[in-house]
């Protein structure tokens, strides 16, 4: 009796291009200024990305745009999520006994706390322009600074899985 075997490394992950990008502006703000400059028509999603923490649920917008004609897709989510949380005059954390409110940040991927987005592009094909893509990105006045990431290298890179 013959023995089938499946192996598994025929099965390559996603590849894609991760571009961290540093920016203060609302993410309806750079959506709007990376399809203006690059020539792309990122649009919300109607639902966010929504992960669940210990203490609360956090929320990251996420903007796509489908290329048909290139075979690529965008994606723009923010890294941060922002929450504030009241302290009754029980909690541990509160010394005078008074209502007080703290921020919470969580982050989508927690090795890059300082980046403000994440721009995924998925290509089809193997024809990925990063350098090219990159650099019209650097070109935008608002933006502080946007440089590739090495995603196979992330402890949190299952986060990036958006359907």
């Amino acid at each position: 009796m013959a023995v089938q075997r499946l192996v598994l490394d025929s099965f390559d992950d996603e590849d894609y291009e991760l571009i961290a990008i540093h920016c203060s502006l609302p993410p309806y703000r750079l959506a709007f200024l990376i399809n203006k400059y690059l020539g792309i028509k990122l649009a919300r999603t109607e639902d966010d990305v929504l992960f669940n923490f210990q203490d609360t649920i956090a929320s990251f917008q996420l903007y796509k745009y489908e290329d048909e004609f290139r075979y690529n897709t965008y994606n723009l989510i923010t890294n941060v999520f922002r929450v504030e949380q009241q302290i009754g005059p029980n909690d541990a954390f509160n010394l005078f006994n008074t209502v007080e409110k703290r921020t919470i940040a969580k982050y989508l991927i927690p090795e890059y706390k300082s980046v403000d987005f994440f721009l995924k592009i998925t290509s089809e094909t193997d024809q990925i322009f990063t350098k090219n893509f990159l650099s019209r990105l650097q070109g935008i006045t608002q933006i502080v600074t946007a440089y590739a990431v090495d995603y196979t290298k992330l402890k949190s890179k299952n986060n990036l899985i958006f359907e």
